[in-house]
């Protein structure tokens, strides 16, 4: 079926992008088994649906297997997309209190930087809205909450997404006009993720191991701001050295933001400059 509704929209119009899926899961085995029957050159898109309910950077192993089978199929042009992927709040507890809440916001965020980070562009998100106003699974997975006269409430999690897009300073969400680079560290549990936007440049790290903390010194030569995932001053940080500000990154508190707002940084430097402007880092 998937064969002959591929081969009928290209018929129709080759230009149409035709994506393959998604399946529960990434289930690699499932798409290499229908990718064998027939050859479905002209496919555009893969997508799969990564739910789980641990941290999202567990998905990177499974997306590669699943990125080898498209590629041993139709060649290096198809990617592998997160076609829908959320986390419900019921998972981590009474679904309307605070630590519930904040683990969907922390884990959220963390899907969209971590898709960056390994260079996967695509994610969507589940849901928008929360389904209903009951506990079950199924209407907790949303980033707002609507009462019963159609007030709409953001959550944690909407906050979070809104604190980096704010700090960016993105007024146009469908041309950001931002470029982004993974930092690479020598800290294996630590992500960094680089923004350059017009009039920010913005740096987002995290420690992925659960419950887990890690200090890093970060060598300044702009003095940067530091914020938690929702927009408050982060506490964990001491710059009283001059020139060193120590970092402290707890798993738990999600991504810190680091800002820097220069001239200096707007003048199409290439990634490693902007990476040493920022001093990122003693991890580097």
């Amino acid at each position: 079926m998937a064969y002959k509704a591929l081969v009928a929209i290209k018929d129709a119009n080759p230009d149409m992008p035709v994506m393959l899926g998604g399946t529960a899961g990434v289930d690699f085995n499932f798409i290499d088994a229908v990718l064998s029957e027939h050859n479905f050159g002209g496919l555009d898109i893969v997508s799969v649906h990564p739910y789980r309910q641990n941290n999202p950077e567990t998905y990177l192993p499974s997306a590669t297997c699943a990125e080898h089978v498209v590629k041993s199929h139709l060649g290096d042009n198809v990617p592998v997309v997160s076609g829908e992927w959320g986390y419900s709040t019921y998972w981590f507890g009474e679904p309307t209190n605070s630590e519930a809440l904040h683990q969907q916001a922390l884990y959220c965020l963390r899907e969209m930087l971590f898709c960056l980070y390994t260079g996967r562009e695509l994610a969507v998100w589940y849901d928008i809205i929360n389904d209903a106003t009951d506990n079950k699974q199924e209407a907790n997975f949303g980033l707002l909450i609507k009462a019963g006269d159609g007030t709409l409430s953001p959550k944690p999690s909407y906050i979070a997404l809104k604190t980096w897009w704010d700090l960016l300073g993105i007024q146009n969400a469908t041309n950001p006009d931002c470029s982004y680079y993974a930092v690479a560290t020598t800290a294996t549990h630590v992500r960094c993720l680089l923004f350059k936007c017009p009039d920010t440049t913005l740096a987002a790290v995290w420690e992925t191991r659960d419950g887990a903390a890690q200090t890093v010194d970060l060598r300044v030569k702009h003095q940067p701001a530091f914020y938690d995932m929702y927009g408050d001053p982060y506490a964990g940080v001491d710059c009283a050295t001059d020139g060193v500000c120590t970092l402290t990154l707890h798993e738990d508190s999600g991504p810190v933001f680091i800002v820097v707002a220069s001239p200096a940084l707007r003048t199409g430097t290439c990634a490693l400059l902007l990476c040493v402007a920022l001093a990122l880092l003693t991890l580097l």
